[in-house]
């Protein structure tokens, strides 16, 4: 006879600082970091144009055209700006309702979590450096399990970025689990003139 123990951040209660800090079984705080843990040293991609984001959890993201294998210009639109801040489950995130600008992106009531990645590449307009807030967010088909993604990039304002990443890795997270419609839906199909 054997007992086997599964833990992770999807088993603990969330209730602490509007859920974004648990205790895990041994008594330790656990932050809202943990659910994308697996994601460690690991890069999204997404390509856009001429411009390709790779994004690393939890270090930052950058923007680079690849040519000939090589990346040039490449630009860091934010990182993590201490040490401290890459440690394993305690990467500073926290829980928000997301804004209007990514209502299409984002379902309605459906929180996310955010990170701010700051220091970035200085940016030749405002002599400031580069910023990127990046969201992450639970897809609305997580059952079938889609692979996690960059589906968002938005240059906010001048060399201020925002990012959303669809993962089911923050699923686990009451919160942060989409909200499914409560009535029926009815979807109505309409001919346009000239397509029968």
């Amino acid at each position: 006879m054997y007992t086997i123990i599964i833990s992770g951040p999807a088993f603990c209660i969330w209730k602490e600082r509007s859920g974004s800090v648990a205790t895990d079984p041994a008594g330790e705080e656990m932050v809202v970091s943990a659910f994308l843990e697996q994601l460690r040293n690991a890069c999204v991609n997404r390509t856009e144009g001429w411009w390709t984001y790779e994004y690393c959890f939890p270090k930052g993201i950058t923007q680079f055209h690849e040519d000939k294998g090589k990346r040039n210009p490449e630009y860091s639109l934010g990182h993590l700006s201490s040490t401290a801040e890459h440690t394993v489950d305690r990467v500073n995130m926290s829980i928000v309702r997301p804004k209007q600008a990514h209502s299409r992106t984002t379902p309605s009531g459906h929180r996310i979590l955010q990170q701010r990645l700051g220091g970035g590449t200085r940016c030749d307009e405002t002599l400031r450096p580069r910023a990127t807030t990046m969201f992450f967010q639970c897809p609305l088909n997580w059952q079938s399990r889609p692979e996690t993604q960059i589906v968002s990039i938005v240059e906010a304002s001048l060399c201020e970025y925002e990012v959303v990443v669809e993962t089911t890795l923050v699923c686990g997270h009451h919160r942060l689990l989409p909200h499914q419609p409560k009535a029926e839906q009815t979807i109505q199909c309409n001919a346009l003139p000239g397509e029968l």
